[in-house]
């Protein structure tokens, strides 16, 4: 897993030369994937920061109500549960919720490329369900 953590850094430092100001959709998803493998490593606060860090990236690249901003949220959410900070996890869980069921299926899924198209419409489906 370090060794993913290490291909991964590389792969944002040649994303973004180094520049957190670089806003692109590589960039938010090697964040993504990095804190994946935090979080598998068991750092969620590290993890929490770099699916922050995408949150911010994806907000630069797509204004404030794109899906794909639930998926960080979501991640967030586990992150901050996983240290047991249960209040503030169900904060970033409303937030992904709200953002999913104010879109309608074939919205979620034309914004968040990275759900697998097989069961999508089903998945979104069921995430929107009261």
């Amino acid at each position: 897993m370090q060794q993913a953590v290490q291909s991964l850094n590389s792969a944002y430092m040649q994303a973004t030369n180094g520049d957190d100001k670089v806003a692109t959709p590589q960039a938010a998803q090697i964040l993504q994937n990095l804190a994946q493998c935090l979080r598998a490593q068991k750092r969620p606060i590290d993890a929490q920061r770099m699916y922050e860090r995408a949150l911010e990236v994806s907000h630069r690249l797509y204004g404030d109500d794109h899906a794909s901003h639930a998926l960080n949220h979501l991640c967030i959410a586990r992150c901050l549960r996983d240290q047991g900070l249960i209040p503030d996890a169900i904060k970033q869980y409303v937030k992904a919720i709200q953002i999913w069921s104010e879109k309608d299926d074939k919205e979620c899924l034309r914004e968040m490329p990275e759900v697998p198209n097989a069961r999508s419409e089903e998945h979104t489906s069921e995430l929107q369900s009261p």
